[in-house]
């Protein structure tokens, strides 16, 4: 809302005629606004070095971890065509510790099409990462070492 009892700038902008119901809501469409502005630019400039943001958060995040990086596993629908086998490939090289398992017949969602092979892998990953006394907050877990890749039939 303006002081001057005209529109506001965000309702300029959306060509918006009727007054937000509240400045609460004017602030929030305000800041979800230039949320999706800043956001549709940084994939602009992600995606000039050719990957997607989501391939850049991953990189950032193993970056992060340092030279010993983090226990990282993929599972992979074979028939996913949301995450290419290149894909997987490429962060594989990244980061050597990744365990990749590609489950055939699957689609982007192995956890729905095979269910009890999505759920043995997380359990079986995650387990050794819990060590001998279950989970406990704020653990640091080690790296898994070597990379390992398999494929379920």
């Amino acid at each position: 809302m303006s002081d001057s009892g005209g529109a506001s700038g965000i309702q300029q902008e959306l060509v918006q005629k009727r007054p937000f119901h509240s400045i609460r809501a004017e602030v929030a469409v305000s800041i979800l606004r230039t949320a999706a502005l800043i956001e549709r630019h940084f994939a602009q400039v992600v995606a000039s070095s050719g990957i997607t943001v989501q391939q850049y958060n991953v990189l950032r995040i193993l970056r992060g971890a340092g030279t010993e990086g983090l226990p990282t596993l993929v599972i992979r629908g074979a028939k996913s065509d949301f995450c290419p086998g290149e894909t997987v490939a490429r962060m594989v090289e990244r980061n050597p510790s990744i365990r990749y398992v590609e489950v055939a017949g699957a689609s982007h969602y192995v956890h729905d099409d095979a269910p009890d092979t999505f759920n043995a892998y997380v359990r079986a990953f995650v387990q050794p990462l819990l060590g001998p006394h279950g989970w406990r907050p704020h653990q640091q877990s080690p790296a898994i070492g070597g990379a390992h890749q398999e494929k379920i039939s």
